[in-house]
């Protein structure tokens, strides 16, 4: 790339860097296996983690520390519905 006055710079453009995902499935039906559910929604972006495993949080109404497990069919399929699948 020159400018005006003759002087060039070299550019490095990086587009997309990383792994490239695979394309995003087709929308399961509501019967669909939960592992199924959760590999679509992965695949619009949430965190396999987050929607597998068990997590923490304080309950006020219970004044104590509660265990979620991973989320429902359900849940997946009102999480999918929130990021665009």
């Amino acid at each position: 790339m020159s400018d005006s006055a003759g002087l060039t710079d070299e550019v490095l453009v990086v587009v997309n860097g990383g792994a490239r995902s695979n394309a995003i499935p087709d929308r399961p039906a509501d019967t669909a296996a939960k592992a199924v559910w959760v590999d679509y929604v992965v695949a619009l972006g949430a965190d396999r983690t987050f929607v597998t495993g068990a997590t923490d949080h304080y309950d006020e109404k219970q004044g104590a520390v509660v265990t979620e497990p991973g989320m429902t069919v359900g849940q997946l399929i009102e999480l999918a519905g929130r990021l665009g699948g």
